[in-house]
């Protein structure tokens, strides 16, 4: 509803803080609409009543409260288009269409709207419009903007030069490098998963079924002369007469497909015939030497 109040002045100021730290100077009029409700007036402007004046008054966004300086033109604009003084209303729900933060000397009501010894935060208004709700009490319960812990300690350290208060951009600053570094992290996580998974999916090398089987090597000559007795039968087995094919490729994820049973196995058989046999041969001639 257009009446409603929505909390923002202390994320504003946040924001302020994390950004510019002590560098107010940088800070530029913000462009986005927000609702306040004026509270209270600090000051009443100039007692001629046809002349505009800068006024003080009190905002409140529901939780919190700030002192608001508005410009010359801001009033002047108020006394165009609503026929009379902004003064002239005791309460009432205002739109701030152009503002920013200020760190200045406010007036009080409490020494008879005198500016303070020191300086607050504030903001400065310099176009504003009406929204309704004249002479409505006090929406929500808003406390001063001091009741932050860190918005009060902000408002000390602007207070003193020598960069103290850019405690709390040096802080965003930081977090922000955390992030960073953590993304970093991650980002190098999952480029690692993403090449596992990319080897995971690869296919595996071709495999020869007449790839050569380690062991001890005979010439033409040695196996002749070792063809006697079952020896002989298993060097006389015929070899494979089907061509093999080479094993399928598969990938770690995928189901590997069956082979050719018979020529496999009996290719393999036959090597590991020729294999025991080399060795059988080798242990018969160190015998014969050693008789």
């Amino acid at each position: 509803m257009s009446n409603e109040l929505r909390p923002w002045i202390q994320d504003y100021l946040m924001q302020i803080a994390e950004t510019k730290g002590a560098d107010l100077a940088s800070v530029e009029w913000s462009s986005k609409v927000k609702k306040v409700q004026i509270i209270e007036f600090l000051t009443y402007g100039s007692q001629n009543e046809d002349e505009d004046s800068i006024i003080w008054a009190r905002v409140s966004d529901k939780n919190c409260h700030i002192p608001v300086r508005f410009s010359v033109d801001a009033t002047a604009e108020y006394r165009r288009v609503n026929q009379g003084r902004l003064t002239q209303v005791k309460t009432a729900l205002v739109i701030l269409r152009k503002f920013r933060i200020l760190h200045c000397r406010v007036p009080s009501t409490r020494t008879g709207h005198k500016l303070t010894p020191d300086a607050y935060l504030a903001l400065e208004c310099n176009e504003m419009r009406l929204l309704g709700s004249i002479g409505q009490p006090t929406m929500g319960n808003p406390a001063g903007i001091e009741t932050n812990q860190e918005l009060l300690k902000y408002n000390l350290e602007l207070r003193n030069p020598g960069g103290g208060a850019n405690f709390l951009k040096i802080r965003a600053q930081e977090r922000q490098q955390r992030r960073s570094a953590g993304k970093g992290k991650e980002e190098k996580n999952d480029k690692y998963l993403a090449s596992g998974r990319e080897r995971s999916r690869s296919p595996l090398p071709l495999v020869s079924a007449a790839a050569p089987i380690a062991g001890p090597s005979l010439s033409k000559g040695n196996v002749d002369k070792a063809k006697t007795g079952y020896s002989s039968r298993i060097m006389d087995m015929p070899a494979t007469t089907t061509k093999t094919k080479p094993i399928t490729r598969y990938g770690l994820t995928a189901r590997p497909q069956v082979y050719q049973g018979k020529d496999f196995g009996r290719e393999i058989a036959r090597r590991f015939a020729v294999r025991l046999l080399c060795k059988t041969y080798a242990s018969d001639r160190q015998g014969l030497r050693a008789s």
